[in-house]
């Protein structure tokens, strides 16, 4: 069965500026990821603190991986986007849209888990 949509499949959240997203399409076609962003939402905040615009296309069955550009050269090795922006620290909640929609997350936006 194919999926409909892009999925986050790994995230890293290593120390210092290790940190990294993969998605994932299983969707059975080629996907435009220009359409497509992940947003942050840092310390339980309603509004993003930082957006990526994806870019490129992405074959059925294929991942892709989102980096900072901190992090060290085995991951960038591996990465299909290297990012300047902020990433998350592992308590921010992440959305990937689709124009405005959410298509995958991970953690809930205005909530701060804290050290939970």
């Amino acid at each position: 069965m194919a999926l409909n949509n892009l999925i986050i499949t790994e995230y890293i959240e290593g120390s210092s500026n290790n940190k990294a997203i993969e998605l994932y399409s299983g969707t059975g076609a080629d996907i435009d990821l220009s359409t497509y962003t992940l947003a942050f939402y840092f310390n339980g905040n309603t509004s993003p603190g930082t957006t990526i615009a994806l870019s490129g296309t992405l074959a059925s069955g294929d991942t892709y991986v989102i980096a900072d550009d901190g992090a060290d050269q085995a991951i960038l090795d591996v990465t299909d986007l290297v990012s300047t922006a902020s990433f998350f620290n592992g308590d921010d909640a992440i959305l990937l849209l689709e124009g405005s929609n959410v298509v995958d997350s991970l953690g809930q936006v205005g909530v701060d888990p804290g050290s939970e």
